[in-house]
């Protein structure tokens, strides 16, 4: 599985093959780091970044909702995710979505109707372990850049995120990005 630099390098051959006009792309969350990416590599791609409550500074330490995910060891990621991850996660998802939600409530529909159902497939599992255990370092390599960011960048964050802090994320980041 590629880091986030190298989704972001999907995400802007994608644009290309489908022959968009210079998209407004929207990340939030992982997506953040991950449109950054893009903004940062292949910004003749894109028009502008709108970044809502995005990773964009490393981790100093993984927020509760996925300290489980950060305890698999990379070699066992695909087989815990097969034989106990599902079941893990149906039996900590009340938790993990309520830390995700803070402080708001959790949409009642969010694991049929919302797609929440999706997080617990095996592969899924996996791979959000992936990502977090790589997030670290495309992000820290990322950071040294945000002054080169020529588009429009916005990123709009909730006061009291529960995942990732405001200040550090999003403050941080748009003191350093031109016009951001």
């Amino acid at each position: 599985m590629p880091g986030i630099i190298g989704q972001g390098a999907i995400i802007a051959d994608f644009i290309q093959k489908l022959g968009l006009d210079r998209p407004l792309l929207v990340g939030h969350s992982l997506g953040g780091a991950l449109s950054l990416a893009v903004g940062l590599d292949h910004p003749h791609l894109v028009r502008a970044l709108a970044l809502i409550a995005p990773l964009t500074q490393p981790l100093e330490q993984v927020p509760e909702s996925f300290r489980g995910l950060a305890r698999i060891p990379s070699g066992a990621r695909l087989a815990f995710a097969q034989v106990l991850g599902t079941p893990l996660s149906r039996l900590t998802a009340k938790k993990t979505l309520e830390g995700v939600f803070a402080p708001e409530a959790v949409p009642e529909d969010f694991i049929t109707r919302g797609g929440g159902a999706l997080s617990a497939r095996p592969i899924a599992i996996a791979a959000a372990a992936a990502d977090l255990a790589g997030a670290n370092d495309d992000v820290t390599a990322m950071v040294g850049r945000y002054a080169e960011i020529g588009l429009p960048v916005r990123i709009l964050f909730g006061r009291q995120d529960a995942i990732l802090d405001p200040a550090w994320n999003g403050h941080r980041t748009a003191a350093v990005i031109p016009g951001g």
